[in-house]
């Protein structure tokens, strides 16, 4: 986290003077009697207690002590964030950020941005920030002042989930009462495949912040891993909802950002987070396949020539099973966003675990075949 919310001042509390009456027909020898009292650790015939008791009364006092509330309602969700424009001073520090007009959004090294627009009013309604396998989507709705709306979505998400057919849970995650949904999805080749994701809830002065982990980060159940820089990015969005009044539910738009001079530069997430702005998500899906297999250490599909031993890494396109002269032939087209490959194994009715959509990395020689890159009975491993 950046920062905290502006501080508020405490109020002092004024010493209150006790005042003790003293009676002046007190019996002196009052003192006397009290230091006669029992001692704590003594019984009633002034015996010493057993240790052991005069521990557990102490213990008993201790766990009063620390006793918490259970109720989460009481907690404050917020204090780390995300942040109402009016809670932080955005000057006090020279972090550099993304102004999206409603969000006011912190990159991190390596994170790309895409802006969702709405064809009818071409208004900016959502922002997916990605990186790696990973995604979280923004979205700014308007909210009443007495809140509640969280409580609402979650209710009307789950049950779109269970009648198209999936699941819905609720659990407590790192900003309250979250819900985790798992959807059925269509593959590429018209297989079921599942979409499982972590959606988060932030409720601020009328407005409401809904973040959606997708990806490997939907995936996890915590703080760490994948999910582990979308936490951080997320405590450190700072709303600007403005003054207007709104339905309540109502998408606030953002605005597209402006990049000040100095953040083209290398090494600036900013400047880097702008760049993936208006390209296709055919494009970003691409680039980000090409990294990946760079980052693995293999080569890529449209660099391979031809008798050229290579290790490459993609996904699986199409898998389709073609019999020649009576032999079983699996061939598989793999993508790594650079380019295909036709994968073949030969003798091979089907491979357990190789579907469509699924991440591989083969090792081989690729041969050129009527214009078309080809790899025999390459070496797998699937990821």
């Amino acid at each position: 986290m950046i920062f905290r919310r502006k501080g508020k001042a405490e109020p002092v509390d004024e010493p209150v003077e006790e005042f003790v009456e003293v009676d002046s027909d007190a019996d002196p020898d009052a003192d006397e009697l009290d230091a006669a009292e029992p001692d704590a650790d003594q019984d009633a015939d002034g015996d010493e207690l057993p240790a052991e008791l005069a521990e557990d009364e102490g213990d008993d006092d201790e766990e009063v002590d620390d006793e918490e509330p259970d109720d989460i309602e009481d907690v404050d969700w917020r204090a780390d964030g995300p942040f109402d424009h009016d809670e932080v001073d955005l000057a006090a520090d020279e972090v550099e950020r993304l102004d999206l007009g409603a969000l006011i959004l912190t990159p991190w090294e390596g994170m790309g941005l895409q802006l969702h627009v709405n064809e009818a009013t071409q208004q900016v309604v959502a922002a997916l920030a990605f990186w790696e396998q990973s995604g979280l989507e923004l979205a700014l709705l308007a909210a009443p002042t007495s809140g509640g709306l969280a409580d609402e979505l979650r209710e009307d998400l789950s049950e779109e989930a269970v009648e198209a057919g999936g699941s819905a849970s609720t659990a407590v995650g790192p900003f309250g009462p979250e819900l985790r949904r798992v959807l059925p999805a269509e593959g590429p080749s018209g297989e079921q495949l599942f979409q499982v994701s972590r959606t988060w809830f932030a409720e601020g002065p009328r407005w409401l912040l809904r973040g959606t982990l997708l990806g490997e980060a939907g995936l996890t159940e915590d703080e760490e891993g994948a999910a582990a820089p979308f936490v951080e990015f997320f405590r450190n969005v700072v709303v600007r909802r403005g003054s207007g009044p709104m339905v309540p539910g109502e998408v606030i738009a953002m605005t597209m950002p402006t990049a000040p001079q100095g953040w083209a530069v290398s090494g600036n997430p900013c400047g880097r987070a702008l760049r993936w702005l208006g390209r296709s998500t055919e494009e970003v899906d691409s680039e980000q396949a090409i990294r990946a297999a760079r980052e693995s250490g293999a080569q890529t599909i449209a660099d391979c020539a031809d008798r050229q031993r290579a290790t490459l890494r993609g996904r699986i396109a199409v898998l389709t099973l073609r019999p020649r002269s009576g032999t079983p032939w699996l061939e598989a087209e793999l993508n790594d966003g650079s380019g295909t490959i036709t994968l073949i194994w030969m003798g091979r009715r089907e491979i357990p675990g190789l579907v469509a959509g699924r991440e591989l990395e083969v090792t081989g020689r690729v041969s050129w075949v009527d214009g078309r890159r080809r790899m025999y009975n390459p070496y797998y491993e699937l990821l």
